[in-house]
């Protein structure tokens, strides 16, 4: 029987997970793949594990890197060793629900103009567990990754080919947001579905470098250079703008004064996905919900911001409540602080 998945899995010094994430890949009730292990030049017993697995099961293959080249380099490494039709991305650290690839392979089988498919995720090692991600098609996705990454990349499997006939690897000079960056060099391609249920299980833990603190400002470039290559090549938003949506999407509080742009800005994007032949009623929900998160945190620094009717008719009656309620808490609990 031909292989037509290959699992691709790089570890860099994560011996201490690695194990159970190969456990995890090989209990899938899809048995026709590959296990692709790419060691970064580990210093534990990454190595060592992986190998101890490869001896006991053909489907597994180890390999590794000459040099450390990091969570984008050694992914675009393992490239050069994938020759299936579908390619599966799977950190050392997570762990994939049994029936994960048999979904994905079934959904991705009979929906041909599809070419990237992923679901929710299941956080687990943290405080608490919480089901994370968004689920949805075409319709959905692309809009929504003119705002924040749509996929959860360890829950990702893709048409292989439309990274291969396009010359399209991961961009080592956008980390951390190398992923979302690869999502947006494929967006012409074909069209995109999440799962709404989860197929991953991520692993918070505090070596994750999407958890630190002090990346944050770096993920904001990241984002802009991302998305200044992107909408400058479809003639949709100025850098100004650009940047202003990126900052929003890494998270970091924009001043009150910037509401106004921000709005022409969405009416420009909402604009593009309904000439493109996107859903207008999808479409138009994702921006009002973007714009009611952006609002919401403009209070949290600004709370003297004025609702006024430019704010009330881009999101819900409901929202607009919401925001003004939240104001008046803000409001009482500064007087109170001052008392």
């Amino acid at each position: 029987m031909t292989i037509n998945l290959t699992v691709l899995m790089p570890v860099y010094n994560g011996g201490k997970y690695l194990a159970e994430a190969i456990e995890g890949v090989l209990k899938q009730d899809y048995k026709n793949f590959e296990l692709l292990i790419v060691n970064d030049s580990s210093t534990d017993d990454s190595l060592k594990i992986a190998l101890e697995f490869a001896n006991k099961d053909s489907r597994i293959k180890v390999v590794s890197t000459e040099k450390n080249l990091g969570l984008a380099g050694v992914r675009n490494y393992g490239f050069s060793f994938v020759k299936t039709k579908y390619l599966a991305f799977h950190d050392a650290d997570d762990i994939s629900v049994a029936n994960r690839f048999s979904k994905q392979i079934n959904f991705l089988e009979s929906h041909q103009d599809y070419i990237i498919c992923g679901s929710k995720m299941l956080t687990f090692g943290g405080a608490k567990s919480e089901i994370k991600g968004y689920g949805g098609n075409d319709d959905y996705l692309k809009p929504l990754s003119f705002f924040i990454n749509p996929f959860n990349t360890s829950a990702v499997m893709l048409r292989f080919d439309v990274l291969r006939d396009n010359n399209i690897f991961f961009d080592t000079s956008k980390p951390p947001a190398e992923d979302y960056s690869l999502w947006l060099s494929i967006f012409k391609y074909g069209k995109w579905f999440n799962f709404s249920d989860y197929l991953i299980k991520y692993r918070i833990h505090g070596n994750q470098t999407s958890h630190k603190q002090t990346i944050h400002n770096k993920l904001q470039q990241s984002i802009f250079e991302t998305q200044k290559i992107f909408f400058n090549n479809n003639l949709i938003l100025s850098d100004e703008e650009i940047y202003l949506n990126a900052s929003i999407a890494s998270g970091i509080d924009c001043d009150k004064n910037s509401i106004n742009k921000y709005l022409d800005c969405l009416s420009k994007i909402e604009a593009f996905f309904i000439k493109n032949g996107y859903e207008k009623k999808t479409t138009n929900k994702i921006i009002k919900d973007v714009f009611y998160v952006y609002i919401s945190k403009i209070l949290d620094k600004n709370f003297s911001i004025e609702l006024n009717f430019n704010i009330f008719r881009k999101i819900s009656f409901l929202k607009f409540i919401r925001l003004i309620i939240k104001k008046f808490i803000l409001v009482k609990n500064r007087k109170h602080e001052r008392v």
